[in-house]
This record gives structure tokens, C-alpha cells and sequence, in this order.
């Protein structure tokens, strides 16, 4: 999800503008999914304090660490499902 702007983010999710009222220094918002197997396990964001238009390679930049993001999540889980597994 990409947000280059406030107003374009309280469309689209009306109850984040208290919120956003209270921090005043997001004016804008790049929301890339976390997946694992083809499963969404969560989101990374990135605020940013001034309006601009973000580009492909910016883009391109936040899932590749999304993707980092959730390997790593999902090593952790498969270690702790070890642990648990071994006792």
C-alpha cells in the first residue's frame, strides 16, 4: 500500500487521522505485506514526515526487505517449533 500523502491515507483508513492528528509528523505511509508460504504473517511500514512521490525503486526496495523480514520471521518460528518439539 502506498500513501503519498495524509489525506490519501485517512481516505482510506478513516480512523487513523486522530492518531495521525496527535504525531502531526506522518505525512505519508508505504505498507508492504509480510509473507510466509503465500500467507500474509504481518506488515512492514514506513513513515515519512514530508509529502513525496515514491518511486519504483523505492518500491522495489521495501519488499525486498519485507521478503528479508519474513524469511527471518519464519526461521524464528521454525526454531522455536524445534525447541518446543525437542523439549
Amino acid at each position: 500500500l502506498l500513501f503519498e500523502s495524509r489525506e490519501q491515507l485517512v481516505a482510506r483508513f478513516p480512523a487513523v487521522a486522530e492518531y495521525l492528528d496527535a504525531v502531526r509528523d506522518i505525512e505519508g505511509l508505504v505498507v508492504a505485506p509480510l509473507r510466509v508460504a503465500g500467507e500474509v504473517v504481518g506488515a512492514v511500514a514506513f513513515a515519512h514526515a514530508r509529502r513525496r512521490t515514491v518511486d519504483g525503486l523505492a518500491i522495489a526496495e521495501l519488499e525486498a526487505v519485507a521478503r528479508l523480514v519474513a524469511d527471518a520471521l519464519e526461521r524464528v518460528r521454525l526454531v522455536d517449533a524445534l525447541r518446543r518439539e525437542l523439549g
